[in-house]
């Protein structure tokens, strides 16, 4: 049930603001056109309809089989690598995931998931956070290979988040919070990556 616009309300006669505002980067425009929005990349946040100042986005017909949201309509889950209640920096070395439900742009509840030993790049994670519903992932820096295995298993990832974990969520509900775009490319090379805040890691 990914966004659309409705043409019959959007003026389209200026830069759509729902660019820069759109999480994931799923939002386009031609000149003097109408936004369109990436089917793909969409993950059905909501947040370009709630911040349309047109009022002209709105999510189509919706297929709870297809949804990417959890079976239970309007509620997704999102992952977030924590160390101290805070973004760890590092994907594959954080204490533990937390995850949040999260249900009509609000959080409902949380749990963790204890860290799988060793390098979580390697581990089975992804796939752990796909049977735990996930679809979302909030994270500081990780690797492609990391990236792409989470996109495997149907999650979407958010690079470059940092702060309280909560503060995170919520940022990204408001569509405060978009992909960096950047990856831990020291990780991919030689798969460790030093970051100062773990020295001792490997």
């Amino acid at each position: 049930m990914a966004a659309i616009v409705d043409k019959n309300i959007c003026p389209h006669d200026h830069l759509c603001p729902l660019i820069k505002i759109c999480p994931v980067g799923a939002i386009s425009q031609e000149t003097d056109g109408y936004p369109v929005i990436d089917e793909i990349l969409c993950i059905e946040c909501g947040a370009c309809i709630r911040k349309c100042p047109m009022k002209a986005m709105k999510f189509k017909e919706i297929n709870v089989v297809t949804s990417k949201y959890n079976q239970k309509m309007g509620q997704m889950k999102i992952a977030v690598p924590t160390r101290g209640g805070n973004v760890d920096a590092h994907f594959g070395h954080c204490e533990s995931y937390t995850i949040y439900t999260v249900e009509n742009n609000e959080i409902i509840t949380k749990e963790t998931l204890a860290s799988p030993q060793g390098c979580g790049c390697k581990s089975d994670i992804a796939n752990k956070l796909q049977v735990m519903g996930v679809t979302l992932m909030l994270a500081g820096n990780l690797g492609d290979g990391a990236k792409i295995k989470l996109n495997n298993s149907n999650i979407t990832v958010v690079r470059g988040c940092d702060g309280l974990a909560e503060d995170v969520v919520k940022a990204y509900l408001e569509g405060r919070i978009a992909d960096s775009g950047i990856s831990c490319k020291s990780h991919d090379e030689h798969h460790e990556c030093h970051h100062d805040n773990h020295p001792t890691e490997n």
